[in-house]
């Protein structure tokens, strides 16, 4: 019996398992990995796929399949093509290596997935999202079929595509339009938090020029790094990409501050505040933290008043490691659809806590949750990118009606039967 023979046979035996038991499959190639998806389709299983796994939706399918032999990249002229299992700082060091830079995220260990659903990175402002650098991509739908999509191959499925692929199919590999390679400046800056603080950085970040970005993290002090009047901090990292565009917020009361030159892109994602969080303090082992996080992210108009309730709200917070992370969008942005095209960041709410405790848990869940809600007013609509079946009621505003309904109607055509069903719950927004 060959390895394939025995995956189909052990699906079709999960119906008489435990209901949190599940198959994973690390294919090798194309061929296998359709092979897997026929599996799982003759036995009316459900298939996830964990490329990076940072959602960790990646893991909850009957058939998990782990992509990490897709992992090569090659160069196609202005292009870079890339298997599904790549993760973003690889990739960003190959193209650095080529003199391009691909418009990608900021955290190192994420996959492709963010890349089709968003992708918000230091290059967003002069090129767009990561999204609106794909170009093509080769696509495993729910047969098994292999489908190559492109603007010319399939173009209604690439439109929806760049955006919600993961609903219609396991990505094999993906094509990014790169762009010239350049080095960058950053300087970190902390002040004491306020919403006049926070409404200071909002009026200066948006009148940067599109080679300029600004992010902005507001969390709690740690007194032994920072000791001083208050119990929030606002820390604004500055992005460079243009010698002559440097400057500074306008905020007066600098607490601490440090600069750096000819920055690639391993440097900056080692500076990145979504991974550091904190310029110091309780946070300072970032990704090797030991804590749990639960995340979700809205995006926000240029003139969203939302400093005041958003230092309220941390201010009110069940835990010292919650905070909250402004990425600076806007700019070439404006060029795209959707909910993105209006924003001029992700406005990232990130619950974190260190109690193993159920009770904990909830506290944070229930705080990120009630801000987002209170966000949603001013917001442009939420990210689907963290989005998973629980959060149907916030899916619902990750995508405008008429891009909802086509998206709706691609999603009944290539995956009838709701086989991808471990991440941005789609099919449950057409159930109403």
């Amino acid at each position: 019996m060959s390895r394939l023979d025995d995956l189909a046979h052990a699906l079709a035996g999960l119906g008489t398992r435990l209901h949190d038991q599940r198959l994973v499959a690390r294919p090798r190639d194309v061929e296998e990995v359709a092979a897997c998806v026929r599996a799982a389709n003759g036995a009316k299983c459900s298939v996830s796929v964990v490329g990076g796994n940072h959602s960790g939706y990646g893991q909850t399918g009957d058939l998990v399949l782990e992509m990490s032999n897709f992992t090569e990249m090659q160069r196609e002229g202005s292009c870079l093509r890339v298997g599904g299992g790549v993760t973003l700082e690889p990739l960003a060091l190959f193209a650095q290596a080529q003199g391009l830079a691909a418009p990608l995220g900021t955290a190192p260990t994420v996959g492709l997935g963010l890349v089709l659903q968003g992708g918000v990175g230091h290059l967003t402002r002069s090129r767009g999202m990561s999204v609106d650098s794909v170009r093509a991509l080769q696509l495993v739908t729910c047969t098994g079929r292999v489908v190559e999509v492109s603007g010319d191959e399939e173009p209604e499925l690439f439109a929806g595509a760049k955006g919600c692929a993961p609903n219609f199919g396991v990505v094999v590999s993906l094509t990014l339009e790169a762009a010239p390679f350049r080095l960058c400046a950053s300087a970190r800056r902390v002040f004491p938090a306020s919403g006049a603080a926070l409404r200071t950085y909002m009026a200066w970040a948006a009148s940067l020029p599109n080679d300029c970005s600004a992010d902005c993290c507001l969390y709690f002090r740690d007194e032994s790094a920072l000791p001083g009047e208050g119990d929030l901090l606002m820390g604004v990292y500055d992005f460079n990409f243009d010698a002559g565009a440097s400057g500074e917020v306008p905020l007066e009361k600098v607490l601490w501050q440090t600069s750096r030159e000819s920055l690639g892109p391993k440097e900056l994602m080692a500076h990145e505040p979504y991974l550091l969080e904190q310029p110091e303090g309780i946070c300072k082992t970032g990704c090797l933290s030991t804590r749990s996080f639960f995340v979700r992210a809205c995006f926000v108009r240029k003139d969203a008043d939302i400093a005041d309730v958003l230092v309220e709200c941390l201010e009110q917070a069940p835990s010292r490691h919650c905070f909250v992370h402004f990425q600076h969008t806007g700019g070439a942005v404006a060029q795209s659809s959707g909910v993105f095209a209006a924003a001029e960041w992700s406005v990232v709410i990130s619950g974190a806590w260190e109690e193993k405790t159920e009770a904990a848990a909830a506290a944070v869940r229930a705080w990120v949750l009630g801000i987002v809600q209170r966000l949603l007013p001013s917001s442009s609509g939420t990210y689907a990118t963290d989005l998973g079946p629980q959060d149907v009621a916030l899916a619902k505003h990750s995508f405008e009606p008429q891009r909802l309904e086509r998206l709706l109607d691609l999603k009944r055509k290539w995956d009838p039967e709701n086989m991808f069903r471990h991440g941005f719950p789609l099919a449950q927004l057409g159930e109403d």
